[in-house]
Parts: structure tokens; sequence; C-alpha cells
């Protein structure tokens, strides 16, 4: 999408069949999927499709899509589940967007409106 900031990382692992998955920082200039809804260092949603060593595109604001892990409601602020999946986000855990659709199925690649993670303290 033409409104979504982008920076290119180096893949910690093959990351090839994780395309719209939820990244973390995961050494100096290196990405691997975030695992943990707690994780302060997530850093957006991987665009492409790349293998260890490869240059990995992460979204990290603007309109976009993402992978959920099950329900997530249009309108939720999501996280992510252990699987780098979208999932809705609870006070204390690192929020970095909100749906703007409905996924009723863990696996469905839904639209979200990304932000810069901050941490959830519950709703506005």
């Amino acid at each position: 999408m033409s409104d979504q900031a982008t920076n290119t990382l180096e893949a910690a692992a093959n990351l090839s069949a994780l395309q719209y998955h939820i990244m973390r920082i995961s050494a100096a200039n290196k990405c691997n999927v975030s695992s943990q809804a707690t994780d302060s260092d997530m850093c957006g949603i991987l665009l492409n499709k790349p293998q260890s060593g490869e240059g990995a595109s992460i979204a990290y604001s603007g309109r976009g899509k993402v992978v959920a892990g099950g329900a997530v409601t249009a309108g939720d602020h999501i996280t992510c589940n252990g699987s780098g999946r979208a999932a809705t986000v609870t006070s204390g855990q690192v929020a970095l967007g909100q749906a703007l659709e409905t996924s009723g199925a863990d696996g469905q690649i839904i639209d979200i409106v990304q932000y810069y993670p901050v941490r959830w303290a519950g709703a506005p």
C-alpha cells in the first residue's frame, strides 16, 4: 500500500513462510518472528518472503495486512501471539496496530492500520 512506512533488516532465519507476520529485532540490524505479546522489540510486519541472510522488508506504520491468529474484531488493537500472528491486545502487552476488518479464523489475512509499538494500558 502506498502509505506504508518500511525499513529493511536482515532476516535472522528463514522467514519465507512468514509473510504478513509480526517481526521483532533479534540482533543488530536483524529481525525474526515475534512470539511474545509483551516483547518491546516488535518492529513491524514482514512484507516479503526472505531466506536467512536476505533483506526483510518490514512495514512499521500505515495501512497494511497481517495474518490473524484467530478471532480478531474490526476496531480491536492488536499484538502478536506465540506464532507471530495478530491477536487482540490486553493490558500490559505491546500493541502495534488496529484491525480494519474482522477475522474469524487462524491464518486469515486482514487489513490493519499499523502504528509504532506501544505498551497497552487498556481502552482509551
